[in-house]
């Protein structure tokens, strides 16, 4: 006998394949298929939800329940159930034009991800005086090319903010050691 949280993700599930686009019968879906990872993991012995055993007793439980979510969805389902506090209050700040387009796992996992990602700094933001420029590069270096670790200095732009790091923050680089040539 199935639990009411799985009966209701089968209703949930039913009312997605007539074309239901609602976000809240994916999250009921979801619920369903968190209780069936328990019971799978349990039937498994699993401590983990991977591995052969795993799979085979999570398919059986989705057969019994009918609960045929494609894997792809199924994925991207499990992945947003665990981070569900977080996405619904990300959502809570979205228009609702914006909210009732997001609809489905993917769509939502994939806007979700790209809303809250670290910015990359572009390319404008490093200034061409914060690289190392070979006419620093001193005689008393360890190896030609390579300047002294009293010379190193790295500035690194993040979020607008300069970050200074000197060669007195950082364990120094291993010395350049020459091995002698093997001679007949």
């Amino acid at each position: 006998m199935a639990s009411e949280i799985v009966s209701q993700g089968r209703a949930a599930w039913g009312r997605l394949k007539q074309g239901s686009r609602s976000w809240e019968d994916w999250k009921i879906v979801g619920a369903a298929l968190l209780e069936g990872r328990v019971v799978a993991m349990r039937d498994a012995r699993a401590w983990h939800p991977i591995g052969r055993a795993y799979s085979s007793a999570l398919d059986s439980w989705l057969l019994d329940n009918r609960l045929n979510v494609p894997l792809s969805n199924r994925a991207d389902l499990f992945t947003l159930m665990g981070m569900l506090p977080e996405v619904e209050a990300w959502r809570a700040t979205l228009t609702e034009t914006r909210r009732q387009r997001l609809n489905r796992p993917v769509s939502v996992l994939t806007a979700y991800r790209r809303a809250t990602a670290i910015k990359p700094v572009p390319e404008r933001a490093i200034q061409p005086e914060l690289l190392v420029k070979p006419a620093a590069i001193e005689a008393n270096s360890p190896a030609p090319g390579i300047p002294s670790a009293e010379q190193i200095r790295i500035e690194v732009c993040v979020d607008s903010r300069a970050l200074s790091v000197t060669s007195d923050d950082v364990p120094l680089v291993p010395q350049l050691v020459s091995v002698p040539s093997a001679t007949a």
